[in-house]
């Protein structure tokens, strides 16, 4: 009757809210509290036959939304364990995600022609491009240039050394610095290089940027007339941070980063 199939939605809609802050909680809030388990059992082609026979017999929008959110979290699990087979809400590789937002909040829009290029100088033919290589994000303020890699890595909760980007990763940005002094005309102490990594300022009630490290290469001699650019930083952003930056290109939060890397550079040269 169509009290028992009310009481049924109901325990259907805790299961899938359970469900979805198990899966997703982490991104929106900094707690870990989760809402209680339902005590239904879950039965797949009965939780779907019930959900859209309540689709179907409502025209209300935002029941609808409802009742077709619940029947996308219900159709990707599976009878025999107790998790998602594949979390499809979609995207499957999240760091593509953290690029593209670090890009949009604080990067430059044309950034192609930071692009260096290497060529193939075909015998008793012409030269030919190869693909170039491509920083994700570049970043300008005042007479500075910032180029920022959003590495999605996970220094920012294990603290362990072995999760920072590999020696490869530092020496890209190296030539991106170089390519920028010699080729694009900026000055020898005004390019900076950053990786941008994710953490949640609430575990160390940390501020939204944390320096936490700075990269060198073994085949460069660094002494005090070594350009900035040569030093790559660790910079940790807070995730919740960057997603409630994310409706613009936000010009105080790029001082603001601009500051911490020009200034955390300045420091470690002093000290070390």
């Amino acid at each position: 009757d169509k009290t028992n199939t009310n009481n049924l939605l109901t325990k259907i809609h805790e299961y899938c809210v359970r469900e979805s802050f198990e899966k997703l909680g982490w991104l929106y809030l900094s707690s870990n509290i989760l809402p209680p388990k339902t005590d239904i059992k879950f039965n797949k082609q009965k939780f779907l036959t019930v959900l859209q026979e309540a689709l179907n017999n409502t025209f209300n929008t935002k029941k609808r939304l409802l009742f077709e959110s619940m029947i996308n979290i219900i159709s990707n699990k599976t009878e025999s364990i107790d998790d998602f087979d594949t979390v499809a809400y979609g995207v499957e590789r999240f760091e593509y995600v953290w690029e593209k937002m670090i890009d949009h909040v604080f990067g430059e829009e044309n950034k192609e022609q930071y692009f260096p290029h290497a060529k193939w100088h075909i015998i008793n033919s012409e030269k030919v491009n190869s693909t170039a290589l491509e920083p994700d994000t570049i970043m300008m303020f005042e007479d500075k240039l910032y180029i920022l890699d959003a590495k999605y890595y996970k220094f920012g909760i294990t603290n362990n050394p072995h999760h920072l980007p590999p020696s490869s990763s530092v020496e890209k940005q190296i030539t991106y610095g170089d390519y920028a002094c010699e080729n694009m005309g900026h000055q020898k102490n005004t390019v900076y290089n950053a990786f941008i990594m994710p953490f949640d300022k609430e575990i160390k009630k940390d501020d939204n940027y944390k320096f936490v490290s700075v990269g060198t290469v073994d085949w460069e001699n660094y002494t005090s007339e070594t350009a900035n650019h040569k030093y790559v930083l660790g910079i940790l952003l807070d995730t919740r941070f960057l997603i409630d930056s994310y409706s613009k290109h936000n010009t105080s939060e790029i001082e603001n980063l601009s500051n911490l890397i020009s200034e955390s550079l300045k420091e470690y040269r002093t000290n070390f």
